[in-house]
């Protein structure tokens, strides 16, 4: 296909071959694969490829910021009743 397409940069056919060798290796995930979703299985294949991972979330700081109090008040604000015995 590279050569019908005209790719002849020798580095670009090199990482497109070496693309094309991993293609049917098995990820850690693959033993898993009767317990994932479809759609999950997809994410994980990507996340190697990436080069960033970004998280936005509105109501919680992201866990590796939260100290041990924040996520004290987070976990009984979710259990009001643990909060009362004093949890």
């Amino acid at each position: 296909m590279l050569t019908l397409y005209g790719v002849t940069d020798e580095q670009v056919r090199s990482g497109f071959f070496s693309l094309a060798s991993q293609a049917s290796r098995l990820d850690w995930w693959s033993k898993y694969g009767d317990i994932l979703p479809d759609w999950f299985e997809t994410y994980l294949s990507l996340e190697p490829a990436a080069s960033a991972i970004r998280s936005f979330d509105t109501q919680f700081v992201p866990g590796l910021f939260q100290t041990e109090d924040y996520a004290r008040a987070v976990t009984r604000l979710g259990k009001p009743e643990r909060a009362r015995r004093g949890d």
